[in-house]
């Protein structure tokens, strides 16, 4: 027989106290285990990539625990911080309380705190989900969220079509969605319930939360239920692309997990779709489109649209200690040998693995000119040289000097679609594989490109390789 639950609404957020018996740390404080590389090239630019963010989150000054929260300079602010996260979690019936499973199996809770641009301080109570079992506490993990390629589609087309683009963000996203599988958590660190009754009582979940690995996708089957049901239609082949048409004309949502664009023909159907938007969600209207997934996004009076990252090149330049005194205007140099096998062994994998994760983020989100850059730099992951950290460090360097420089899409522009595509048979010391690369332009700006070794067959000539190159191309404008 089940225990009868005490429901979350019959909580109050003063029945959370903080405990005194020195358990205010817990193991769910280890730290964050990186993914395995494995030995693939695939798996070691992964790395990279998780490696840049890593060292990036490091370099704020937000508490790494619960305990040097609450008893830092700032706990005052770091307590009202978890308090207004708990009751969140109240206010959308998230958990209830009760007596620990027959099994005793309950997830590890922590507190993960950020600090944000403008100084705000963020507590968000997540689950120790790297201890779950497949079959057991989950089985579908996987949550689809729009490409970075597909947003600047959806850009341009916003050019094309005439329309206006606001943003909003959904408050505590994954609370708002229904647990499938019956999933106990312990109580947070830090704030136990002070009940003497409850004593080792835990947390029965009703709704997602942070941390567990079919978070992002119970959140996403709520949310596209959510937008179905306001007549959008989810794209075949973009899940993270909505349309509807309306009486004044097309209306699109971008979805990235918790982040919405709305790109919309008239000041009407905008404020129309986040009036129905936040009858079903707690929302932040953050107005007409400035910043998304990193990228600074400005739209002009006249409806021409700039996409650029110098808010975040600026940061990585900073995080790397990259020099930036000299101004360069190439992203690699061509009197280089990369494959220079003399060069010294670089002392700081993991630097150089930072820096080329960063450049990674750059090249896919709008920067096109430094894609084969970060195509050759990837190929020396695994055993990085001194000449190859020198080329990381000048292709900041290079980013630095262009920060301001970016992508542009005219208003007004015909609906059509331009392909370019390239192929070089290979150096010497690229042989045996050739390398290829594409490029596609809408609104008169660069929406897809792509730059990286032939792999799929040894070309035998320039032409072969010319012509696998356009193969890639006319694929990528078919999708």
């Amino acid at each position: 027989m089940s225990p009868s639950p005490i429901e979350s609404p019959g909580l109050s957020t003063d029945s959370f106290s903080i405990v005194s018996r020195g358990d205010l740390t817990s193991s769910s404080d280890s730290p964050l285990v990186p993914p395995s590389t494995n030995g693939s090239p695939l798996n070691f630019a992964l790395f990279a990539v998780w490696l840049a963010s890593s060292i990036s989150q490091k370099t704020s000054k937000a508490p790494t625990t619960i305990k040097q929260a609450l008893y830092g300079p700032d706990g005052a602010e770091w307590r009202a911080a978890c308090l207004k996260e708990l009751s969140a979690f109240k206010e959308h019936q998230t958990f209830s309380l009760v007596p620990p499973p027959s099994d005793g199996r309950s997830l590890g809770t922590r507190w993960v705190f950020t600090i944000k641009d403008d100084g705000r301080k963020k507590a968000r109570l997540v689950a120790q989900g790297f201890r779950q079992k497949e079959g057991i506490d989950y089985t579908e993990t996987f949550a689809p969220v729009i490409r970075y390629d597909s947003v600047r589609v959806f850009l341009a087309l916003a050019c094309c079509l005439n329309l206006r683009i606001h943003q909003m963000d959904v408050n505590t996203a994954f609370l708002n969605s229904d647990m499938e599988e019956s999933v106990y958590v312990k109580q947070p660190p830090g704030f136990i319930d002070s009940d003497p009754a409850h004593e080792g009582w835990v947390w029965k979940l009703h709704g997602g939360m942070y941390g567990f690995k079919q978070a992002p996708l119970l959140w996403n089957k709520h949310i596209n239920r959510s937008l179905t049901a306001l007549g959008f239609t989810r794209n075949e082949k973009e899940f993270g692309l909505y349309f509807k048409q309306t009486a004044d004309g097309p209306l699109f949502v971008a979805l990235y997990v918790d982040d919405l664009l709305i790109a919309a023909p008239s000041p009407r159907i905008i404020s129309l779709t986040k009036k129905k938007l936040q009858e079903i969600y707690s929302m932040k209207d953050l107005g007409p489109v400035s910043k998304f997934l990193g990228m600074n996004i400005t739209q002009f009076p006249n409806g021409n649209i700039t996409l650029s990252l110098a808010d975040y090149i600026a940061k990585a330049a900073a995080d790397q200690q990259t020099p930036l005194h000299k101004k360069v205007h190439i992203p690699l140099s061509p009197t280089i040998n990369y494959f220079d096998s003399n060069s010294p062994a670089a002392k700081n994998i993991t630097t150089y693995q930072s820096i080329v994760g960063q450049l990674i983020f750059i090249a896919n989100a709008g920067r096109p000119d430094i894609a084969y850059a970060v195509s050759l730099l990837s190929r020396f992951l695994k055993d990085p040289r001194v000449v190859h950290l020198n080329a990381a460090h000048r292709v900041l360097q290079y980013l630095y000097t262009t920060r301001f420089h970016g992508l542009a899409y005219r208003a007004g522009s015909p609906l059509q679609l331009t392909v370019y595509s390239d192929a070089s048979h290979g150096s010497l010391a690229d042989m045996p594989f050739s390398t290829g690369g594409y490029v596609t332009r809408l609104a008169g700006g660069c929406v897809t490109w792509s730059s990286k070794k032939i792999k799929t067959t040894v070309c035998l000539s320039s032409t072969e390789a010319e012509y696998i190159a356009a193969s890639e191309a006319v694929k990528e404008i078919e999708w």
